[in-house]
């Protein structure tokens, strides 16, 4: 077969549609059928986000029959989470909040998920019904989500109203990244807002069906 690195890397292999550079690869192993389309979208020279969309058919060895699959059938289920509550100490909470699904999808990039964090703690400590019960909002080490870590009675189902109005906030958000200076950050160059925006979106497709099963971490 084609090595899919290989094609990635070649001009010739990518088409225009406008701002957007696309290219479409397929292939088949152990009886699944994959088409993927992978979108950049390019500011001048630079990417300003980036999609990668798959199509999968499972072809039935015995019968030849193809059955189509979604993308979380065929990695095992879709382990994007919002408010986990994690831990308990006191009246002290944590919330997990999961933005990829961990071990299956890709991470979040250090300089998106940086921009996250920044437009994210600045708007729970200026939102006054929450900015007194806000003790920590971060990315966790692994770059799958974020730890919001609050004080009082809250349940993971009291937040996920909060965490809709703050995704969407992040996903709207334009202008200068609050912090983002030499004096405010440590490392502020190294953020991404229009990749930032981008996972805010897609998460926000997770919280606005959010269900009860997936609030709370299974037994």
């Amino acid at each position: 077969g084609v090595d899919l690195a290989a094609q990635l890397l070649r001009d010739d292999a990518w088409t225009e549609s406008g701002s957007d550079r696309i290219l479409h690869y397929a292939l088949e192993l152990d009886g699944l059928a994959a088409d993927l389309t992978f979108t950049l979208t390019l500011d001048g020279e630079d990417v300003a986000a980036y999609s990668v969309d798959v199509s999968l058919l499972y072809i039935d060895p015995d019968t030849g029959m193809a059955t189509a699959l979604t993308l979380y059938d065929a990695m095992g289920g879709d382990d994007r989470m919002a408010g986990f509550l994690s831990l308990m100490v006191g009246d002290l909470l944590t919330f997990d909040i999961r933005m990829t699904a961990p071990n299956r999808e890709p991470v979040i990039n250090t300089a998106e998920i940086h921009a996250i964090e920044h437009i994210g703690a600045v708007y729970l400590r200026n939102r006054s019904d929450v900015a007194d019960s806000v003790i920590y909002f971060g990315p966790m080490g692994c770059r799958t989500g974020f730890y919001l870590l609050m004080a009082g009675e809250r349940t993971s189902e009291s937040i996920t109203a909060l965490l809709h109005d703050l995704f969407s906030h992040i996903a709207a958000y334009e202008g200068d990244i609050p912090g983002a200076t030499p004096a405010g950050c440590g490392n502020c160059l190294d953020m991404n807002l229009p990749m930032a925006r981008w996972h805010a979106k897609r998460f926000l497709s997770v919280l606005s069906s959010i269900t009860a099963e997936r609030l709370h971490y299974p037994q």
